[in-house]
């Protein structure tokens, strides 16, 4: 399934609650962003067929806790890739793993992972577009994907 599709079978209190927690906040102005981020996604962004699929495993924390991680795999190549960079509407269009699902258990838990990342360096996608490329240009960050 497409992201587009799990997102829309998200009942969304449950995900925004999921979201605040992975941000650890209960600060009414980023429920609101976060709340605009997903009808922005929902509504607004085409979903571009894109040849990655979201995947989650588990990692550990430096304390030695553990912690759910979510990157891109690429299809046809053995790459992992993070999410920064990339354009919404492809997001919209990567497969999601039917495993990682079954294994968090949550539909809105794994569209929080996702929004958390997405979301890292702003709450639209022209925002995070231009943070990259002021990122870019003074050399503090590695190229996104294109």
């Amino acid at each position: 399934m497409l992201f587009l599709e799990l997102l829309n079978k998200c009942d969304e209190e449950k995900l925004v609650k999921q979201y605040l927690l992975l941000k650890e906040t209960s600060n009414s102005h980023v429920e609101q962003k976060i709340r605009e981020v997903i009808a922005d996604l929902k509504y607004n962004r085409i979903p571009v067929k894109f040849n990655m699929t979201m995947v989650l495993e588990k990692g550990i924390t430096e304390e030695g806790g553990e912690v759910d991680l979510i990157f891109l795999s690429d299809n046809e190549e053995d790459n992992v890739y993070s999410f920064e960079g990339l354009p919404w509407g492809a997001i919209m269009g990567c497969e999601v793993e039917e495993k990682s699902l079954t294994e968090i258990g949550s539909n809105e838990r794994f569209a929080a992972l996702v929004l958390f990342e997405i979301t890292y360096f702003g709450y639209s996608d022209e925002d995070v577009q231009r943070r990259i490329a002021k990122m870019l240009e003074e050399e503090a960050f590695p190229k996104p994907l294109q």
